[in-house]
């Protein structure tokens, strides 16, 4: 499932993220030269900021972390050195870490996108969907027309198996304005998700007494109180549904995939 945070945020970012927090420009160094030649005391915040990162680069994990603590110590209000430091701990995959520096984080700045965002990062990794999904909720709380938050909502909704609000999310998405590459992942997410909730439906019909008789009576009334959202092409193809199975054997062959 982790897949889905890697790949997607590396395309279009998880948010707004924290403005003027991005990586410094860094003269391609060696090793040798990483750390400067003068008494560590002297170093700057922005100083230990760019030896963290540099480290951070060089895969010297357990210093790079070290600097960026050390920057966090000089100011601990910096968001650039807290968004450092808790994305250094998410590339080792010390996500219980994550989570505490990000409660801390949070306690100094309630309304810290960057903080919510790790920590949402981190619920996801640990496969804590509930927790992920009271952190995205509460980053569109906070940002309600950001279209990465919505689109990752839906994502978790779908792994929690919540399919009409998942699909709910991917069509707010849909209907607002956000980048060609996301509103192509969100159609795509639309079509396998329907494709799915047809396929669950068609099992419900053949395997539940009850919710076929419902069907006949009222199809529409009867997959939205199952907890289904159908697109108007999905009611559309509803009528077919009990007459045979159009979407193939395998139950998972359309689930949406991240990888």
């Amino acid at each position: 499932m982790s897949a889905m945070f890697d790949n997607y945020s590396a395309a279009a970012g998880m948010g707004k993220g924290e403005e003027g927090c991005g990586p410094p420009v860094i003269p391609v160094i060696g090793p040798a030269s990483i750390i400067p030649e003068r008494d560590t005391a002297e170093f700057s915040v922005a100083e230990y900021r760019e030896k963290a990162h540099v480290l951070r680069l060089c895969g010297r994990w357990s210093e790079a972390v070290e600097a960026a603590r050390k920057a966090i110590s000089l100011d601990p209000l910096d968001p650039c050195g807290r968004n450092l430091l808790v994305n250094i701990l998410l590339d080792r995959g010390e996500y219980s870490d994550v989570v505490r520096e990000s409660a801390t984080w949070l306690e100094l700045q309630p309304y810290n996108t960057g903080a919510l965002e790790a920590l949402a990062k981190a619920h996801w990794y640990r496969s804590e969907i509930d927790n992920a999904l009271r952190v995205m909720s509460r980053l569109l709380h906070l940002s309600p027309y950001e279209p990465n938050y919505r689109f990752q909502r839906g994502v978790l909704y779908q792994y929690k198996g919540a399919w009409g609000l998942a699909m709910d999310d991917f069509l707010a998405v849909l209907s607002g304005r956000c980048a060609e590459e996301l509103r192509n992942r969100t159609q795509e997410a639309v079509t396998s998700l329907e494709h799915w909730q047809l396929r669950l439906i068609a099992m419900l019909i053949v395997e539940s007494y009850q919710f076929r008789m419902e069907f006949l009576i009222d199809a529409e009334e009867a997959v939205r109180g199952r907890g289904f959202r159908l697109t108007e092409a999905g009611i559309a193809v509803l009528r077919f549904l009990p007459y045979g199975n159009q979407f193939g054997t395998d139950a998972q062959s359309s689930f949406y995939r991240y990888e």
